[in-house]
């Protein structure tokens, strides 16, 4: 396990602030962004640890956060992609991406995110974090850039369990 800041930061990233634009990385088009293109070609990639991971449920018309955890009990490992950075003060620090891919489609997370009522229902941008069975870490911290698609998969609705977190108290 390496400590890393959440946000890939690209070698022309001025501040740390520019981590906040890349908290995520779409799959679709991490090979052409230039924040990304980098660490996706060479293949730096990582694993995420999450027991949960959190998603806005919009189905009310209100948001209700939701908890996303693995059915079986354990940790979700998200496919990632890390950055060394070089700050400006000269300091080295480790930073890193998850990948999204669509999942329009995947029976629990295309109920969560705000619809655009601009789009119709099939043209929602539904997005997930891509997590990786278990069986394929390895495989996935080993993968040549050539090979690193195939891992860009929707993880099975049925080895996720949502929960609704109650909504804050209200003052």
């Amino acid at each position: 396990m390496v400590e890393a800041r959440f946000g890939l930061l690209p070698a022309f990233a001025a501040e740390v602030k520019f981590g906040t634009k890349t908290y995520n990385a779409r799959s679709e088009t991490v090979v052409t962004l230039r924040s990304f293109k980098s660490a996706w070609g060479s293949a730096r990639h990582c694993i995420v640890r999450s027991e949960p991971i959190y998603e806005p449920d919009w189905r009310t018309g209100t948001q209700l956060t939701t908890r996303f955890t693995a059915a079986d009990g354990g940790t979700l490992g998200v496919a990632g992609l890390r950055q060394s950075w070089r700050s400006p003060q000269r300091e080295w620090a480790n930073t890193f991406t998850m990948l999204t891919l669509n999942a329009g489609d995947q029976d629990l997370v295309m109920h969560m995110h705000r619809p655009d009522p601009k789009r119709p229902p099939e043209m929602q941008d539904k997005r997930m974090v891509v997590i990786l069975p278990e069986g394929l870490y390895e495989a996935w911290l080993d993968a040549p850039a050539a090979n690193s698609s195939e891992f860009m998969r929707q993880y099975p609705a049925d080895r996720l369990t949502a929960t609704p977190e109650p909504p804050p108290p209200k003052k």
